[in-house]
Order: structure tokens, then C-alpha cells, then sequence
């Protein structure tokens, strides 16, 4: 359960750095058109996000759990365990791909 702490602080580095470094306003502040869904203003810079990197490395990290955890256990043959594994990565892949869709939906981010 250390590896999630780790990969968490990680996150927290790369998404801080990722800001400071790439300085990306978020659209809202360079188009006074553009209405935001969430109910309150961000106030860091929009690129790398932290809510699509939190997803992506959670997801990640618990499908690698599961898999791992499964793999060890299980009796079966390796074509049902590359099924399933591949069926776990294709989830986690989904979930990120659509997570980092909402926040450009959202107008949090943009397609830079």
C-alpha cells in the first residue's frame, strides 16, 4: 500500500512542476466569452491537469493492482490471464482517455 502514498506524492510533483514550468493559462482567462460548468474559478494554470493525472495514475495503479493480485492467485491458463489483464488496461484506458475529455468539455483545459 506504500506504492499508492509514492504515487500519489509523484503526481502531486509532476502536475506542480508540469504548471510552473509549462504556464498554460486555463481558456476562461483569456476569453471573457467562455463560461466555466464548475462552480468555482481554478486559480493555478490549466496544463498538465490534476484531475485527469490523479485519474490516469489511480487507475492506473489500481488495474495494475488487480491484475497482479489476480495473476498471482489464479490457477487459470495464461490466455485468460492476458484476457483479463487486457480487459483491466482497456478500462483504465477508457476511463483516462474520457476523463481528460470532461475537463476540455468542462472548459477547465484546453486541446493545446
Amino acid at each position: 500500500m506504500v506504492y499508492y502514498a509514492i504515487a500519489t506524492s509523484v503526481k502531486l510533483c509532476v502536475s506542480n512542476l508540469g504548471k510552473m514550468i509549462y504556464l498554460e493559462p486555463r481558456p476562461f482567462w483569456t476569453d471573457s466569452t467562455i463560461q466555466m460548468f464548475e462552480l468555482e474559478c481554478q486559480e493555478d494554470y490549466g496544463n498538465p491537469s490534476g484531475h485527469s493525472l490523479s485519474a490516469v495514475g489511480l487507475s492506473l495503479i489500481v488495474g495494475l493492482d488487480v491484475i497482479q493480485s489476480v495473476i498471482m492467485t489464479s490457477n487459470h491458463n495464461n490466455t485468460k490471464k492476458i484476457v483479463f489483464s487486457f480487459g483491466i488496461m482497456t478500462m483504465v484506458l477508457f476511463y483516462s482517455i474520457t476523463n481528460g475529455y470532461s475537463r476540455i468539455v468542462m472548459r477547465a483545459h484546453s486541446w493545446n
